[in-house]
């Protein structure tokens, strides 16, 4: 790729953080026209599963001093930030090349001393920015969402026979929700096959396929972003975890529960609830499964409702 132009990527993969960051990254970098030569630093668990041919730097907790050598050696056209706490020692690192345009991938708003800065949030209040740079440009709302292509090319028409995909994003208490469901004793007579869908990333996969095969679910791990659209598309509905799987369930116009397992996504699950894009379930809801199996139920046997729900979904991400 000689003569390619080059870009420097700050982001974190781990359990903690998730691994959201990077599979958004990844489709970006993926669908660059012409392509640039990549270098990802960060905190890593599992990056090759990611970026399996792009070279990677890896950091020690918050010592940002590996991003900004990074960026002074390499001399990137453009520095890329993607990062769900960044400090003000990380937006030092990345200004170390003067020349190059830093661009942030954000959802939260505040202080982001980017050149160009996209947010592609639900809601206004993540949108506000102080103290930009001059001419700096800010491209917010659901319009700018950084969806993989596949998801709105997708067009969800009702099965004729019910069935529900389960798809659990990553970290933590996501891990924790994909066993509630794998393990819990509800009556899902209605749901017809229960498909579970978990990342490339997810740990206890093993143990995982145990409990789901004993309970009847079929479990599937690391699915492309064609093969997700495809199945979100023949679902009766899906029953996700919030953050980006939302926003792709949007874009294809299925139905969906929604479990937002991190306190950053309750707002955004409140404010897609009232305008009946989804049903929310609630940060502490999520983890009752006599709750979450109401909510499938209470959808699969209104058909017009999930109508007007993936009408409205469109309506917000077309």
């Amino acid at each position: 790729m000689t003569g390619a132009r080059k870009i420097v990527v700050r982001l974190d993969a781990t359990d903690t953080v998730g691994y959201a960051h990077a599979v958004r990254v990844a489709g970006l970098l993926d669908h660059m026209e012409p392509p640039m030569e990549a270098t990802i630093v960060g905190c890593f668990e599992m990056i090759e599963r990611f970026f399996p041919a792009t070279r990677t730097v890896s950091m020690d907790g918050d010592d940002e001093a590996p991003f900004s050598r990074s960026v002074a050696e390499i001399r990137p056209d453009v520095v890329l930030v993607d990062h769900p706490r960044p400090t003000a020692a990380l937006w030092t690192a990345a200004r170390a090349e003067k020349a190059a345009l830093l661009v942030a991938i954000d959802d939260y708003g505040g202080t982001v001393p980017a050149d160009l800065i996209i947010n592609g949030t639900v809601l206004d209040e993540y949108h506000c920015y102080g103290n930009l740079p001059a001419r700096a440009a800010v491209l917010a709302g659901p319009c700018y969402a950084l969806l993989r292509p596949e998801f709105g090319q997708a067009t969800w028409q009702p099965p004729a026979s019910p069935t529900v995909a389960v798809i659990a994003g990553s970290g933590d208490r996501a891990r924790d929700w994909a066993f509630l469901l794998a393990l819990a004793d509800v009556d899902r007579s209605a749901w017809g096959p229960v498909l579970m869908i978990v990342g490339s990333a997810f740990g206890a996969l093993e143990e995982l396929e145990i409990q789901c095969r004993r309970n009847g679910l079929t479990l599937r791990r690391g699915l492309d972003a064609a093969s997700m659209a495809q199945l979100m598309s023949r679902s009766s509905l899906v029953l996700i975890t919030g953050g980006m799987l939302v926003y792709e369930a949007l874009a294809a116009g299925v139905p969906a529960v929604v479990f937002p397992q991190v306190a950053n996504l309750i707002s955004e699950a409140e404010w897609l609830a009232a305008r009946r894009c989804i049903v929310n379930l609630g940060y502490d809801g999520g983890m009752e499964a006599t709750r979450v199996a109401r909510a499938v139920d209470s959808l699969l046997a209104d058909p017009a409702g999930a109508r007007r729900m993936s009408d409205a979904q469109r309506a917000v991400v077309d």
